[in-house]
């Protein structure tokens, strides 16, 4: 975890890490320069994002089935931090290093992005808020409550990435050979007659917006802009279809949550490729 900015505040955390959750907490303490309240709004509306994509079944794996059971809220302690809590009939624990993802995302501000704002308002850039800097609103993080469902634990001791064991399956691919590694094709399509047009309805959305929040791309990117993916199915020869996945540019991990949600666990009867 060195070289991101949870290594100087994310307080050692307890071991050994269920391998699926049934309730966590995480403790935020922020700077006391900081003032919270100009941040409420925007925490609310991407925790009940998240939320939203752990009731698609994101993060779910064994327990997809009752992946509607899972809550997320934020109990804020006025200007002083708050507390993020889960609940669900269980969540694989890679869940823990998406929540670090949101909550370090939330209050940073990607260099890129604020180049880009600058250079877009020309003369009246001077008018830009400044830019929010992770390490100077965030004091310290604990994750105090980790409650498995069962008495089953992960290899995890830390939560810097996404950690692929035997819970979690991967479609047919060579690109998913590590799921951590960022994806950098311009396109990728899946042989996806098992993933319906209102699956892709459902879940597209809820996938973009918790990608767009950071929760697939590695915090040693932290400055750097995500992709600006697209998703699409089409019609094939033989009556067949395919989902195209246009500039994603985060992990493959993202995809493999997204893959499983889209085929209700049918991710390994799926094939990737980057052929057009």
């Amino acid at each position: 975890m060195a070289k991101t900015p949870l290594a100087s505040v994310l307080a050692k955390p307890i071991v050994p890490v269920p391998l699926y959750l049934r309730k966590f907490a995480v403790e935020v303490d922020y700077a006391p320069s900081y003032d919270a309240a100009d941040n409420h709004e925007a925490m609310e509306d991407a925790i009940q994002e998240f939320q939203d994509a752990l009731r698609r079944g994101f993060f779910a794996w064994a327990f997809l089935p009752s992946r509607q059971a899972a809550k997320l809220s934020l109990d804020w302690s006025g200007t002083k931090g708050f507390v993020l809590r889960g609940e669900a009939e269980g969540l694989h624990h890679n869940v823990l290093v998406a929540a670090l993802r949101l909550v370090v995302n939330l209050h940073h501000t990607p260099a890129e992005a604020h180049q880009s704002a600058k250079a877009a308002l020309g003369g009246d850039a001077d008018a830009l808020s400044p830019r929010s800097i992770f390490s100077e609103i965030v004091a310290g993080i604990r994750i105090p409550v980790l409650e498995g469902t069962d008495g089953r634990v992960s290899a995890r001791d830390s939560f810097g990435a996404y950690i692929a064991d035997a819970e979690i399956a991967v479609p047919k691919s060579d690109l998913f050979a590590d799921v951590t590694a960022p994806c950098e094709e311009d396109r990728l399509v899946v042989a996806a007659d098992a993933i319906s047009q209102a699956a892709l309805d459902d879940v597209e959305d809820v996938f973009l917006r918790i990608s767009d929040s950071g929760c697939f791309r590695s915090l040693s990117m932290i400055d750097e802009l995500g992709g600006d993916a697209e998703l699409f199915l089409r019609s094939v020869k033989g009556g067949h279809s395919e989902l195209v996945i246009d500039d994603y540019g985060d992990e493959y991990y993202g995809l493999v949550e997204l893959l499983n949600c889209l085929s209700s666990a049918g991710v390994t009867t799926l094939s990737v490729s980057n052929d057009e």
